[in-house]
């Protein structure tokens, strides 16, 4: 049933192009086909306004912008407002969304295209391991996956720009080393013939003609977007297809493996070389530094615990108000403390092995395809099993994890998924083959539950919830009124870290709205400064809410 299902699909899937471009089309249309339940969304994580802060500095013009007026009212979560005001993060989200702030007039429009891109990628990744039909039924399972209220395609928080570097990365692999062993069995042969060394290197020339020189490209452009996203855990990923590839050429040197390894860096190396160069000078844009990234210059000010739970917590820090280091040393330091306790490391890992089941086909079709795994002889995908262990072990020393953390584990067991179903396809005992039947259960399971079940997102809480319509509410007020305004906000005992109403614009002093930090008698100095603005103190924790005209000064 397998095999004859196979041979029509896959001249169905033929046109790989052709499927590219289509995969591509309908995730977004289907993304905007969902927008009457699923609209544009308000940003309502901090990691979301803090990317913002970069597109909207990036669609200005600049790379940063000077340090504001009176800083310690405008401090807040995942920013920086010392040497310079800035996102904390890595540029690459912030890059994204302001090209749809500048090209389409909004960031969203940018995150949909994102998701077009990650799918289309999954399936050129795909391609490359797999027959057509399979790299094709993979795809579309991922599209069904991913689509709204997934937040990599429903957010401005990210995930789909590490997810696309990390396909291109592990869709490069294959048609690289596939050239290469093409390069250097040609090499031999021309070598037994008697042929010279220009023939021969015209050979080898010839085998990175078309898709394998455009894949040492890719390779590059995957590397770049690794760089300006994630580098830690893509990086990891990096590293290891890097050694896999290095033992290849090795293996392979005396048939040419070292001048088909050279050319092939020197096109991936260039697109890393101006890449490493634009982003220093972001870096000393934002930091005074082209070599200190702002995520370190903001560990330093701000973070009090360590990425990895091993590491023991740095010196305790002075904050300028109360709210962040409320923010600092409790909220966001609690999964710290908690993992270092005896047991710790389990409430990361069950987590993220949950969170992997759900993705990774559903349960069910795991279940079914984990023991046929264990027996497949198949080194590729021995590979990227032992891949996926490396990222695994580096992923859960980490303090905490999200699935944007995961999204080199996560394309990875999409590979595997399908790399795995495919050779299991060929599993047979005393001749008579059963894996066909396993493989068509594990399609028909997965489907079923992929159009049953919602796919997992960051569930807002009741609290964040009431934050983000009643923040919505205030800004379209303040937008239609009159004249230009300073909210002031105070918040209560009880207030919610995850929470936080203070974020700017990149141009704050032309702002219409702008909110500030409440700090009592010093609020004059905010007056002083904006002498033609109209203040307002916002209590948010109160019950109503109370908004009032004045300095809150008492």
């Amino acid at each position: 049933m397998w095999h004859t299902f196979l041979a029509p699909a896959d001249r169905f899937a033929s046109r790989r192009g052709f499927w590219l471009v289509l995969l591509f089309a309908t995730t977004i249309l289907l993304r905007m086909v969902q927008l009457p339940w699923y609209p544009i969304p308000d940003p309502t994580v901090h990691d979301e306004f803090s990317h913002l802060l970069g597109a909207d500095t990036i669609s200005s013009g600049r790379l940063s912008n000077p340090t504001p007026p009176l800083p310690e009212f405008f401090e807040s979560l995942h920013i920086l407002v010392r040497p310079t005001y800035a996102t904390k993060y890595m540029p690459g989200q912030s890059l994204l969304l302001a090209f749809g702030q500048v090209f389409f007039g909004h960031p969203f429009w940018a995150v949909i295209l994102s998701g077009g891109v990650f799918i289309a990628s999954v399936y050129w990744m795909l391609t490359g391991w797999v027959r057509p039909s399979i790299a094709l039924l993979g795809a579309v399972c991922t599209m069904i996956t991913f689509r709204a209220p997934h937040y990599w395609i429903n957010s401005y928080w990210g995930g789909n720009g590490i997810a696309i570097g990390c396909a291109f990365l592990l869709g490069a692999y294959p048609r690289l080393t596939q050239s290469a062993k093409g390069a250097c069995r040609a090499a031999e042969q021309e070598k037994n013939t008697g042929l010279n060394r220009s023939a021969s290197s015209s050979v080898l020339r010839g085998f990175l003609k078309g898709r394998d020189r455009n894949a040492a490209w890719i390779l590059g452009l995957a590397l770049a977007l690794i760089l300006y996203t994630r580098p830690f855990e893509g990086g990891v990923l990096a590293l290891m297809m890097a050694a896999w590839l290095c033992v290849h050429l090795w293996r392979n040197r005396r048939e040419g493996g070292f001048t088909w390894g050279k050319r092939i860096a020197v096109r991936a190396g260039l697109v890393v070389a101006l890449a490493l160069g634009w982003l220093g000078c972001y870096n000393r844009a934002v930091t005074g530094s082209a070599w200190t990234l702002p995520y370190l210059v903001h560990m330093g000010q701000y973070q009090t615990f360590p990425l990895f739970w091993p590491v023991p917590a740095p010196p305790p820090k002075l904050f300028s108000h109360p709210a962040l280091a409320n923010y600092h040393d409790s909220y966001e330091r609690y999964p710290y403390d908690r993992i270092r306790s005896w047991n710790g490391p389990t409430k990361v890992i069950i987590p993220a092995i949950r969170t992997l089941l759900h993705l990774w086909g559903i349960v069910p079709a795991f279940l079914v395809l984990l023991p046929a795994l264990l027996f497949i002889p198949d080194p590729g995908l021995r590979t990227l099993l032992v891949w996926a262990s490396g990222i695994a072990i580096t992923e859960v020393l980490q303090v905490m994890l999200i699935q944007h953390y995961m999204a080199p584990l996560i394309v990875l067991a999409i590979l595997i998924q399908w790399k795995g179903l495919s050779a299991m396809g060929d599993l047979h005992t005393s001749g008579r083959p059963f894996g066909g039947w396993l493989a068509t259960l594990a399609v028909l399971v997965s489907f079923g539950f992929l159009l049953k079940e919602s796919t997992p997102i960051p569930q807002p809480t009741a609290t964040r919830a009431r934050y983000a319509a009643l923040r919505k509410q205030i800004v379209n007020e303040f937008q239609r009124s009159d004249g230009r305004h300073v909210l002031l906000v105070r918040y209560g005992a009880n207030h919610d870290p995850d929470c936080e109403w203070v974020y700017n614009g990149a141009d704050i002093a032309n702002s219409k709205i702008i909110w500030a930090r409440d700090r009592g008698p010093e609020n004059h100095k905010l007056r002083e400064h904006f002498p033609d603005r109209r203040f307002w103190l916002l209590e948010p924790d109160a019950e109503p809410y109370r908004l009032r005209r004045g300095l809150g000064a008492d």
